[in-house]
């Protein structure tokens, strides 16, 4: 485990000047260690069908240096509940994460229709 723990904490730790594919790289496999690790098949063939959709959604938001930064808090927090085996924050932080993903995904594609009907 602590092998795999340094890879995530490696993987979390993009640098402030990555350009947009390097922070979708580093946060593609940051979660994909994460589901991975769960060792839920349910869960890890989910979000295989969901990849283009999430890959999508990093990218947009790799993009905006507010959203990327949210992330970045978001992704540590995640890491630190893991490190501290707290597998209750665990859970939140990632609930958390995952709702700001959704939320942030949701304004973002209201804003692409908008702009595509000249609004």
């Amino acid at each position: 485990a602590g092998e795999t723990m340094t890879h995530r904490t490696d993987i979390a730790a993009v640098p402030d000047d990555a350009d947009v594919s390097q922070v979708v790289y580093f946060n593609a496999n940051l979660h994909q260690l994460w589901v991975e690790g769960s060792r839920n098949t349910k869960l890890i063939a989910f979000v295989d069908q969901l990849n283009d959709v999430i890959l999508r959604g990093m990218n947009y938001s790799a993009i905006d240096d507010q959203r990327r930064q949210e992330i970045w808090f978001e992704h540590q927090n995640i890491l630190r509940a893991l490190k501290a085996g707290d597998v209750e924050q665990a859970v939140e932080a990632l609930s958390l994460h995952i709702y700001n993903g959704y939320d942030y995904g949701l304004a973002v594609e209201e804003k692409i229709r908008k702009q595509s009907r000249g609004e």
